[in-house]
């Protein structure tokens, strides 16, 4: 007999997280395929993931560049029917503000870095990990240099001392 459990093809931090605090939501979400769509810290991520990609991987972009791209990534996730209610409108603007000065501040920092060049975005990890029957995947966002130094971009509204037990997962 199938379970919904066996329609999951892989686990990942994101999965990890949403069973840990409600296995429900992610029966439903990851066994059932049913999607509640994007939210703003999603996008907020992708976009400041994105415009940093993009102002490392051409020569001779700037911090506006990078600002503005992160903007254009941000309103290009968007839901376009967005509700009505102000107070919606204006958290997903917050979010658009954040994720351009996440990108602005990585890009900066990585660019004083003596790291080598950018030479890989977005690679896929798998694990295998012995008692748990799917793989574990996940994605790094940065590989720089002959040393293969991989930078994980957490993009977040609010500096914090350590980073979060949702966010340990992942790094």
């Amino acid at each position: 007999m199938s379970t919904l459990y066996d329609k999951i093809s892989h686990h990942s931090a994101s999965q990890i997280n949403m069973a840990k605090s409600c296995m429900a939501a992610y029966l439903v979400c990851y066994g059932m395929g049913i999607r509640d769509g994007v939210n703003p810290a999603m996008v907020r991520g992708r976009a400041a993931e994105a415009a940093v990609e993009y102002g490392l991987a051409e020569k001779n972009k700037t911090a506006q560049d990078v600002a503005d791209q992160a903007a254009k990534q941000f309103d290009a996730e968007t839901p376009r029917r967005m509700s009505i209610d102000e107070s919606e409108v204006e958290k997903w603007q917050r979010e658009r503000d954040i994720a351009q000065r996440c990108a602005v501040s990585a890009f900066e920092f990585i660019q004083a870095q003596d790291w080598g060049p950018l030479t890989d975005c977005q690679v896929k990890c798998s694990y295998n990990i012995a008692g748990i029957p799917k793989p574990i995947v996940g994605y790094t966002d940065f590989t720089f240099g002959e040393s293969g130094l991989v930078v994980d971009l957490k993009c977040v509204g609010r500096a914090q001392n350590k980073p979060a037990d949702h966010k340990s997962l992942q790094i």
